[in-house]
């Protein structure tokens, strides 16, 4: 598909979609999450929204009882795959974005700092939560999508 039209035309396109993914992201992140919060127990919320001990949650979703509700056994594997395929876009995207590095390495150091700054936005404004977990799997979905865009464009821009 992309090889069909021309450079200027897949990089508008490209970054169209770029731009609708942040939208979406936006969205889905904070905006549809706007809770309706009393202020006198709002340290007591916060509190309760952070998760710094890794893999506390994504192992509280893999130890989940098979024998357990099909709710809870779907609301686990949602929130671990969506925590993932949600950011495979960022990975893509960010690596497609020309700047003066688009190495594995510089895709890790961006991805980390754009999703801490998600969690740290959620935390504070009670949209979500910080929850190291979702900044592993986060990142393991931005690096599945670089790993996708350096194939398709096979290191080309």
């Amino acid at each position: 598909m992309f090889m069909v039209i021309n450079m200027k035309k897949r990089n508008i396109l490209l970054y169209s979609f770029f731009i609708l993914y942040i939208v979406i992201m936006v969205w889905l992140l904070f905006v549809q999450r706007i809770p309706y919060v009393s202020y006198d127990n709002y340290c007591e919320k916060l509190m309760g929204s952070l998760n710094l001990i890794p893999f506390r949650t994504i192992s509280d979703y893999l130890l989940t009882d098979k024998n357990a509700d099909s709710g809870i056994i779907q609301h686990a594997f949602i929130n671990l795959a969506g925590n993932i395929v949600m950011f495979i876009p960022l990975g893509f995207f960010l690596s497609f974005i020309k700047s003066s590095s688009v190495t594995f390495r510089a895709i890790i150091i961006k991805t980390v700092v754009i999703i801490t700054s998600v969690e740290i936005i959620q935390l504070f404004s009670l949209t979500g939560s910080f929850d190291i977990d979702d900044l592993i799997l986060n990142t393991i979905g931005s690096v599945i999508g670089y790993i996708i865009q350096r194939i398709i464009f096979k290191n080309k821009h």
